[in-house]
């Protein structure tokens, strides 16, 4: 009987650990959903979520169009569709 009993006080605990995490990973979508709401303004800041192979990750957005322009720190520039972009929190 006391076997089963902190059994089920072990698996209690799991349970709020786990409905923790779970609670962590929604707020954490949440957030994001929340930057791709924004509107993209020429000088925000961005990270690049497909950069190619030696290029920046990150940048300031100097065009908008149907896909954005983004200097990167090197002076290059990097064209991304919206979805492609992240906006980087200001510090």
């Amino acid at each position: 009987m006391k076997q089963i009993i902190t059994q089920l006080q072990r698996l209690q605990l799991e349970q709020a650990s786990l409905i923790s995490r779970l609670e962590s990973i929604s707020e954490s979508e949440a957030r994001e959903e929340q930057d791709t709401d924004r509107e993209f303004v020429v000088g925000d800041r961005v990270r690049i979520r497909n950069p190619g192979l030696f290029q920046a990750t990150r940048g300031k957005i100097v065009r908008i169009g149907t896909r954005i322009t983004v200097q990167t720190s090197s002076g290059k520039k990097i064209v991304r569709a919206p979805k492609n972009l992240v906006l980087e929190e200001d510090e």
